[in-house]
């Protein structure tokens, strides 16, 4: 080891060690004249990073809500095509009962008359209410298979 050099690294380092010290210790004192400035800053990039949080999270909820609508719009419609269908099969038996012994014995009284007439108008409008909830059906089926919730 030569005269005069130490080991220690202070030591030897004084007026270097400040040179690289002085401009961090500058820059903080340039920051230090500005914190407000930055803490406001901060605030207000934090409040936009919030409401920008909150309408997405608002988005998804609508957009979770709508398709909730159309599944439930969807399992009701299908309900409905399957009590309507069944209530179908039932007219439609009780009034095939009645036209064949319309057709193999004494003619029907007049109570079965109008049994009969009220059967025939039931399967109609049993119809009509099948097919008003197989389009329900549809249409909620097609606006899930397109997504049509994430465009509203």
């Amino acid at each position: 080891m030569a005269k005069g050099k130490s080991t220690h690294a202070g030591a030897g380092a004084g007026p270097q060690a400040r040179v690289g010290a002085g401009p961090l210790r500058t820059f903080t004192k340039r920051l230090g004249e500005y914190k407000e400035l930055i803490a406001i800053l901060v605030f207000f990039a934090g409040g936009a990073a919030w409401v920008f949080g909150y309408f997405a999270t608002k988005r998804e909820v609508e957009e979770f809500k709508c398709r909730q609508s159309y599944d439930i719009q969807r399992v009701e419609s299908d309900v409905k095509k399957k009590s309507t269908h069944d209530a179908q099969v039932d007219v439609s038996q009780k009034l095939l009962e009645l036209e064949r012994r319309e057709k193999a014995g004494p003619p029907l009284t007049e109570q079965e008359k109008r049994d009969k007439s009220i059967l025939k108008v039931t399967a109609d409008a049993l119809a009509r209410d099948y097919e008003s909830a197989e389009k329900q059906y549809d249409e909620a089926v097609q606006i899930l298979k397109q997504h049509h919730c994430l465009q509203r």
